[in-house]
């Protein structure tokens, strides 16, 4: 084996071996590896030890048993091993055959580029490679001396020995820019995953379904630490000192892809509340590290009450690292977060934040860690119910509203993704037998690898809703005994051997999740299976209702819109809503059966010219509404679609702008409010304006619907000018009463951000004035300079908080002022004065980022968007420099990525090839994985050109590059490629790029078969264009095998006149 066969790419080892076996759970492994940060280095030795089988095999599968406990031991200790061999039983070197068929899917000299070639060569590596289909890289052959021993039931031990070098994938080497030791440059390396990727570090049998018990031995050089999956069992330093040795054991059965690890320079801190958990941090962040991680005894002490079983480990690390791959990192008993995530008692905005992913990454131990996915059709279930008992701590912790708002938003991404991209189907089991329009690279895969990064992030978000959408239908306490049954059943299995497969209840699978629940509660999910789990798509709901005075009853009716569009389903089923009447709210659920369905339902109240009294409420208040503006015989206030959101869909109701004002009013359910806020933005009369003025003042109101009151009342204003003309800016005003003086309005007083509601409403203020446009579609010149006059004058001296994040969004109201520039800027003279004011306020504010900067660079991220819109509006000239040297590798990761926003944002506007070249640059050389991918994400979204877009950049080499972005640039990186395949789709879609020369024949004729077929080497755009030029080829040889008459001789050559004309408009000969 050539020293570099492992250089870059992974070994999923021994799968050929352990299929031929038995169940790879079986494999008792041990590796010697080095780490070396002058060298991004590593060279091992692992071992694989197989206890004496006691059973036959079956087709290679799961049905061996053996006579002890499964076990693995991972051994990172050599240095400048550079042997690569296997031996078995350390007496027989025995031949091998690696192999790694995603390295080149597709061949240089192959001619296709289109995008279904590429991913029909790239599911046959993948599937070759996947160990949960018998797969794998490396094959090693059993000699006859081998298989004696397996004849004598003799327990087999295996070593491998390898060198990774330069690892671009799965270890991560941070050196430090500084100058100085190991402490002053906060070396260190971790691992990191995109799913199963394990074995891109180390050999494994990579799947989620394959559980082991662990040791792992690290030795690193003594001024460094190491922390890997598991309890630290011993620690010794070498006789000469030199090196030091850490010992963890992990005996709770865990697959590959769990285990991780960090070595390198740490400062470390023992949770004071509870001492099994323990955090660690890069040098001189040991402050911010005990403050950030003050509330995780809170959420572990959280999850065992809600639960009633312990914690599944029994310690707990937290490894807060540089350059970090994703936010954070489950693996067993470790996390690996970004340093990002840390901040100080000063800052407001990261702590919401930073406490949500921390109460995910809690919750991933559970369901994720010690309860695995069986397969990947199986994942939605573990992310699903992790992502739920994570929304369960921040619903304790911020409150009802919070969550609502939460699950809303979630909801709403969903149902975007879906109309935008396609289908999102949870289980891929029953798709072959089912018509699903499912998002473009993402139908019918049973691996990761196979699909969309952002498709897996709204996977996640829709599997959340799914657990909810369950809880609704059983009962949230079902629910949790549920989430109990299953933590039972795995915590009987960890402590028992895998004899006869006991361990399986550590692998959570859709039929398993279902089969809990029916035992529990003996309920048929089988409807909300087929809709959600096994169906994709959701319903847009229009309803509309009128009152029958004689009949005292309401005509409702409920149409599903746009159901043969992309990613819209029919739903059938029941369906709530809840009408509030004069007598209270009543709720009624409706059978839904069809597109269209009508429903008479009766009223409860009278007219209320009977009576007059207090009108109940949905929170069981009794309040006095004045009902002058309703219409007198009528007595329904309001109606509410699916008010518990227990459908994932998208609803629209028709009713007048008062119902809508009595439902802002009085009603005291927050998406109710926030419902009713945004549609009366569509309503421009004197008594919408006031409502919302008066949301905007009162406190009880959750600060979220007030803040969406003010975008609400700015987009009023917008449409209403003579609002603008007014004396009194209602806007402006309402921030005056509740933030200036009161002897001086004019004066802003000093910041004070203890209330916090009233901090985030403080930044909606200026961002709403900002998108504020006059007759001429501008911001009007006295709102944009009240918010450079609140950036001038901002005072925030004795605040005990951080003003950066409100100064960014002083900031980002001043781009939201920006519109387009009606004449072209030759010179900064012919600017208008507020355009020169917010060039030289964001000027200011940059330079003086560089002596005193914000947390994580907020102001500057601000600037730079907001010196984007500015060139984009043609108020500066065209230039990426500024932005090409926020994108260089020493600078915040943050403002790399705003910087790269910008360029990708000028590469569309302008198809400048050196830009574009440049970010395919940053794409394969930058040393920091999340950089590379977050390019390739943010040119998919905003792709230089879309399919057959006439363009510059739209060109024959454009094609080779993103061609070669595929084969190699992406080879090592799993998530890499998946963005990389996503910004192919964005450029051209399915089909052949339009920007390369037609092949010889679009139609090939098949003379045998006697028919016609589309060229395989090209799938024009419109594809039913040329399946309908192939059906008219063959429906004119049929005509001619016919005996014409006049009408079918007439018919024919109709038919041959529509067809040249066809193929010649569309090309196809």
């Amino acid at each position: 084996m050539s020293p570099s066969a492992f250089t870059s790419k992974s070994v999923n080892l021994l799968v050929s071996l352990s299929r031929m076996f038995s169940d790879s759970s079986g494999i008792d492994s041990s590796s010697e590896l080095l780490s070396s940060f002058n060298l991004p280095k590593i060279v091992g030795k692992p071992f694989f030890d197989f206890p004496p089988i006691t059973s036959s095999v079956h087709d290679g599968r799961k049905n061996s048993n053996f006579d002890m406990k499964t076990h693995q031991v991972l051994n990172i200790s050599s240095v400048n091993f550079e042997r690569k061999s296997i031996s078995v039983n350390d007496l027989y070197e025995v031949p091998f055959q690696y192999s790694d068929p995603t390295l080149v899917v597709c061949p240089s000299d192959i001619k296709q580029r289109n995008f279904d070639y590429f991913i029909g060569a790239y599911t046959q590596a993948v599937n070759a490679t996947d160990p949960d289909l018998g797969g794998g890289e490396l094959i090693i052959k059993l000699t006859s001396e081998v298989a004696a021993l397996v004849a004598a039931l003799r327990p087999l031990k295996i070593r491998i020995d390898y060198c990774l070098e330069q690892p671009r994938a799965g270890i991560h080497f941070v050196s430090g820019s500084a100058e100085g030791d190991y402490y002053e440059r906060g070396v260190h390396l971790f691992s990191y995953k995109y799913e199963n990727s394990s074995r891109s570090w180390f050999p494994c049998v990579d799947s989620f379904s394959e559980p082991y018990t662990w040791r792992i031995e690290i030795t690193v050089p003594s001024e460094f630490t190491a922390i890997a999956s598991g309890d630290l069992s011993d620690t010794f330093l070498s006789r000469d000192g030199l090196k030091k040795t850490f010992i963890y054991t992990l005996n709770i059965p865990t697959s590959s892809p769990n285990i991780g690890m960090a070595i390198g320079v740490f400062d470390m801190h023992v949770d004071s509340n509870n001492y099994d958990i323990t955090h660690f941090c890069p040098p001189r962040l040991l402050g911010l590290l005990k403050h950030s991680t003050s509330s995780f005894h809170q959420i572990v002490e959280f999850f065992v009450e809600y639960l009633g079983s312990q914690f599944p480990f029994s310690s707990y690390k937290t490894v807060f690292v540089d350059e970090a791959y994703a936010d954070y990192l489950s693996f067993s008993s470790l996390t690996i977060f970004s340093v990002n995530l840390l901040f100080s008692p000063r800052i407001i905005d990261q702590t919401f934040i930073s406490i949500k992913l921390f109460s995910t990454a809690v919750a991933d131990q559970i369901f994720g860690c010690f309860i695995a996915m069986n397969n990947w059709n199986d994942a939605w279930a573990v992310y699903g119910i992790s992502l739920y008992l994570a929304a369960q701590f921040q619903r304790a912790t911020f409150g009802q509203n919070e969550y609502l708002y939460t699950i809303r938003e979630l909801m709403t991404s969903v149902c975007q993704y879906e109309e935008s991209e396609g289908e999102i189907v949870l289980d891929n089991t029953l798709l072959h037998d089912r018509d699903h329009k499912v998002a473009n690279i993402s139908a019918n895969k049973h691996s990761p690898c196979l699909m969309s990064p952002r498709y897996i992030d709204m996977l996640k978000r829709k599997a959340h809703l799914v657990i909810g959408l369950i809880g609704f239908r059983i009962g949230n306490e079902i629910l949790i005994q549920v989430f109990n049954k299953l933590i039972s059943l795995a915590s009987q299995s960890s402590k028992h051997s895998n004899d006869g497969g006991s361990w399986e209840n550590m692998l959570l699978s859709t039929t398993s999740l279902v089969r809990v629940i029916g035992t529990l509660c003996g309920k048929d999910l089988s409807d909300l299976m087929d809709q959600w789990v096994f169906g994709g798509g959701h319903p847009i709901f229009f309803a509309k209702f009128n009152f029958h005075r004689k009949r005292n009853c309401i005509e409702l009716e409920i149409r599903q819109q746009e159901i043969n569009k992309k990613g819209i389903s029919l739903y059938v089923g029941p369906l709530t809503i809840v009408l509030q009447e004069l007598d209270g709210p009543f709720t009624h659920v409706l059978q839904i059966e069809d597109a269209v369905s009508k429903h008479d339902i009766m009223c409860h109240s009278k007219s209320r010219r009977l009576k007059k009294k207090k009108i109940p409420i949905g929170s069981g208040e009794e309040i006095d509404m004045d009902l002058s503006a309703l219409d007198a015989d009528s007595p329904v206030l309001w109606l509410r679609l699916d008010p518990q959101m227990m459908l994932i869909r998208k609803t629209i109701i028709e009713q007048q702008d008062v119902l809508w004002h009595f439902m802002l009013r009085y009603e005291k359910d927050a998406n109710a409010q926030f419902d009713a806020v945004k549609e009366l933005a569509e309503f421009e009369c004197y008594s919408t304006r006031q409502i919302l003025i008066d949301t905007i003042g009162n406190e009880n109101f959750y600060y979220r619907v007030r803040m969406q009151a003010i975008y609400s009342l700015a987009s009023i204003m917008s449409k209403n000018p003579m609002m603008q003309m007014q004396s009194q800016h209602p806007i402006v005003t309402l921030f005056r009463s509740i933030y200036s003086s009161q002897q001086e309005p004019r004066i802003v007083r000093l910041n004070n951000f203890y209330n916090l509601q009233q901090y985030f409403i403080q930044q909606a203020f200026p961002l709403a004035i900002g998108l504020i446009r006059n007759q001429q579609e501008a911001c009007p010149s006295e709102d944009v300079k009240f918010i450079l006059d609140l950036l001038k004058y901002n005072d925030n001296r004795k605040n005990k908080f951080s003003d950066c994040y409100y100064r960014a969004s002083l900031i980002r109201a001043l781009a939201n002022t920006i519109s387009p520039c009606p004449t072209v800027i030759t010179s900064p003279e012919v600017m208008a004065p507020e355009m020169q004011e917010i060039v030289e306020e964001i000027t200011r504010i940059l330079n003086m980022e560089k002596l005193i900067p914000s947390y994580k660079y907020t102001l500057t991220i601000s600037c730079l968007h907001a010196l984007r819109k500015l060139q984009r509006n043609g108020h500066l000239p065209n230039d990426p420099t500024i932005f090409k040297n926020y994108t260089h590798y020493e600078i915040f990761v943050d403002v790399r990525i705003a910087g790269i926003e910008a360029l990708v944002d000028f590469v569309q506007e302008d198809s400048n090839s050196y830009i574009f070249s440049y970010l395919l640059e940053v794409i394969e050389y930058d040393p920091v994985p999340y950089v590379r991918h977050k390019t390739l994400q943010i040119l998919s979204q905003n792709p230089p050109f879309v399919k057959q877009e006439d363009k510059a950049l739209n060109t024959e080499l454009t094609v080779e590059q993103m061609w070669n972005l595929l084969n190699k640039v992406t080879v090592n990186d799993t998530r890499l490629r998946s963005s990389a395949l996503d910004l192919y789709y964005s450029l051209y879609g399915r089909v052949r790029p339009s920007c390369l020369p037609l092949p010889e024949l679009g139609v090939v004729l098949k003379i045998k078969e006697k028919r016609t077929e589309i060229n395989p080497n090209i799938l024009p755009e419109d594809s039913l264009m040329v399946r309908f030029i192939c059906y008219l080829y063959e429906l004119l040889n049929s005509l001619s095998e016919c005996q014409l008459n006049n009408d079918n001789d007439i018919l024919r050559f109709g038919l041959i006149r529509i067809y040249e004309i066809l193929s010649d408009s569309n090309h196809i000969y």
